[in-house]
This record gives C-alpha cells, structure tokens and sequence, in this order.
C-alpha cells in the first residue's frame, strides 16, 4: 500500500517536526533549515507538475510571483524582494484584495490595509477606506487557515467614526509611519513562530508600506493593533485555525 501526500500537506509537515526541534538552535542552523525545507519544496512543485497532471498548488514556502495583480514594486522590500513581495502578494491576491498603489479615486481621503499573518494559523485583513467628509468604511476578513487563505470565512463591513478614524491617523503620525522602513524585521528569521505584519497606506497619491514580525514591537505596533482589533473587531487569539499545541 502507497501513502501519497500532498506537497502542502509535506511541507507543513516538515516545517511543523523542524519547530519542535529547533527551540535549541541558533540563529544560523534555523536559517539552514528553511532553506532546506524551501527547496524541498520546490523540488515537490516540480516533480507535481512533470508528473500525472497535479495541479501545483501554491502555499507558504512556495508563492507565485507578484503580479495579475501586482501589489508592491519591485524595490520595496530591499534586498529581499522576490521572497517578501511574493509571500505578502500571495496572501492579499488569495483573499480578494486589490492594490493600494496609485493615487486615491473616487473622493476618498486615504486607504490603509493590515495584513496580520500568525503562525501555523488564520490570516487576517484589516482595510479602512477614509471618505472625504473624514468618516470611513472598514473591511474584516479572515481565511480559513495559513495554507488555504482564499477560503475566506469571516467577511464583514463596518462604519468607522471620524473620531475613531482621527485616533488611527493619530498613531500612525506618533509611529512617524510614512518615514519607517518597509522591513523591520525579515520574517524569515521567525519561520518556527511569530506573527508577522504588513501595515499599507496611501494617501494623496503616496503609497508606504513597513512590515515587522512579533513578539517584536515596533513605532507601528499599536497603530496596526488598533486597526484589526479596535476598528476590525477581530480577536486574533480566537481565529478559526489555531497553532498547534506545544
């Protein structure tokens, strides 16, 4: 009898067993073993598509390019553009969202996003779209797990008050957002835990975009917080898909 998993189901598998092990490694050795598993990866992607006609199905560890849409230019991420720009892109693309690049449309003031991407568990998008009278719409939405993100299962629309809205922009302009660097951390470093965060604004033709990984706080932290649980309602700490128990 055959066993046949697939690539997602393997690679989650790997990278679960290497979490375990890796509480006493340092930093290098981690690092070691997300290459190995990513080129694992790719190995498993292309022996799928050469083979009996799977269809190759992305995932963490494996995104396509950023583009149809594209969500950030191609120097926005540093020197790591390609990893960076791809794993964001993919989440976004996955839950329906469109790029914030390019001029605001359409009489609104600004639009601001949070992507909030835990650990082995539900990803979670936040976007305000500020009106011209200051007041604004606000978009929840949450995927199902890490690894099926299109499968989107909360999907909600609130009104936001002009002075809940004036309290964000006031943290985003104590935090100094539109001047922060678009990576604070690489969240490669925390592949076996943390949660990274993408935090997106454009306004008045000016787009920026910073992104960091917890447990680290940054400027932006409370800002990006208050946007996803204040305005977005939404309770990280009781998503659909949960990490697995230690």
């Amino acid at each position: 009898m055959s066993i046949v998993m697939s690539r997602d189901g393997l690679a989650c598998a790997l990278l679960r067993g290497l979490a375990e092990w890796s509480v006493q490694m340092n930093q290098r050795a981690k690092l070691f073993c997300l290459l190995i598993v990513s080129l694992s990866v790719g190995v498993l992607a292309s022996s799928a598509g050469q083979g009996s006609g799977h269809v190759i199905r992305w995932g963490p560890g494996h995104c396509p390019p950023d583009d149809n849409p594209q969500f950030f230019v191609p120097s926005t991420f540093g020197s790591n553009p390609a990893f960076l720009a791809r794993c964001y892109s993919w989440y976004l693309r996955s839950m329906q969202e469109q790029p914030l690049l390019g001029p605001s449309a359409d009489g609104r003031l600004g639009l601001y996003r949070v992507l909030v991407l835990p650990a082995y568990s539900s990803p979670v998008v936040a976007r305000l779209t500020v009106a011209g009278d200051g007041t604004a719409e606000l978009s929840s939405k949450v995927g199902k797990s890490d690894i099926t993100p299109e499968v989107v299962v909360i999907n909600e629309t609130r009104q936001v008050a002009r002075e809940d809205v004036n309290a964000f922009v006031r943290l985003l302009d104590i935090a100094g957002f539109w001047s922060t660097q678009s990576v604070q951390e690489d969240p490669r470093h925390h592949v076996f835990g943390g949660t990274c965060w993408l935090l997106e604004g454009s306004l008045a033709g000016t787009y920026h975009v910073t992104s960091w990984v917890e447990p680290r706080r940054v400027a932006c932290s409370d800002a990006a917080a208050f946007l996803v649980w204040n305005l977005g309602k939404v309770d990280l700490r009781r998503l659909p898909t949960q990490p697995p128990a230690r």
